[in-house]
C-alpha cells in the first residue's frame, strides 16, 4: 500500500504559521505545532509531556514510557527550543490553572490534552492552510521522517528519534519524494551523467 502523500516543508511552515501568534492560545498552538515537526513526537507523547521531561540547556525532550514503554532523548532544533522557552516562561503561566500539574501543554480550562484534542487541533490548521492530504498529527511526524531522510540523516538516527522499536516500521514512515529520488539518480546513475 502507498504511504499517504507527504508535506511539503512549505506546506509545514504554511501550517505552524496559521494560529493567531497575538494570543496565549494561538502561541501555545503555534509552538505545539512547530515541536510536533522538530521533533516527530506522537501525539500522545505530546500529551504527556511534562516540565520534567524538557531539558532546555540541552535543547532536547526526555520521552518517557513511549510505544512500548520505552524512553528515549529527542533532540529540538535550536530556534524551537528558544520558542519553547519562550512559551514556557511566559505564555504557559496565562494558561494553567490547578488541573494543569506538570503538563507542558494545557487545553481548555488549564487541563492537560487529551489526543483526540490534539488531532482535532492540528487536523483543524492543516485545513485552514488550505492543505488537503488529510491526517492530523502523524502528518507532521510523517513529514519531519521524510524531511529528515531527504537532508541526509540515516534510518538508525531517524529510527531513535522516532522510538521505533524496528527499523523496518521506520522505513515505512520515510516517503522519499519523486523529486529526491530523481535528484539521487541524476547525481548517481552512469547514463545520467555521462554518454556511454
Amino acid at each position: 500500500m502507498l504511504p499517504r502523500p507527504v508535506l511539503s516543508v512549505d506546506e509545514v511552515k504554511r501550517i505552524i504559521h496559521q494560529p493567531d501568534t497575538e494570543t496565549a492560545m494561538g502561541m501555545r498552538d503555534a509552538i505545539m505545532l512547530e515541536l510536533y515537526y522538530a521533533t516527530a513526537l506522537r501525539r500522545s507523547e505530546l500529551a504527556d509531556l511534562t516540565m520534567d521531561n524538557v531539558d532546555l540547556p540541552q535543547q532536547q525532550l526526555k520521552v518517557c514510557h513511549g510505544k512500548g514503554f520505552k524512553d528515549r532523548l529527542v533532540p529540538i532544533a535550536p530556534d524551537t527550543c528558544e520558542k519553547l522557552r519562550v512559551y514556557i516562561n511566559q505564555i504557559r503561566p496565562k494558561l494553567t490553572t490547578l488541573c494543569s500539574g506538570n503538563t507542558v501543554f494545557v487545553a481548555t480550562l488549564g487541563k492537560p490534552f487529551r489526543p483526540t484534542q490534539l488531532s482535532e487541533l492540528i487536523a483543524g490548521y492543516i485545513k485552514k492552510a488550505g492543505i488537503t492530504k488529510g491526517g492530523a498529527c502523524n502528518q507532521l511526524r510523517h513529514a519531519a521522517a521524510t524531511h529528515l531522510y531527504e537532508g541526509g540523516a540515516d534510518l538508525r538516527a531517524i529510527q531513535m528519534i522516532l522510538g521505533h522499536a524496528d527499523i523496518s516500521t521506520t522505513q515505512v514512515y520515510v516517503h522519499v519524494s519523486l523529486c529526491h529520488v530523481r535528484k539521487i539518480y541524476l547525481r548517481a546513475h552512469p547514463l545520467a551523467r555521462h554518454k556511454l
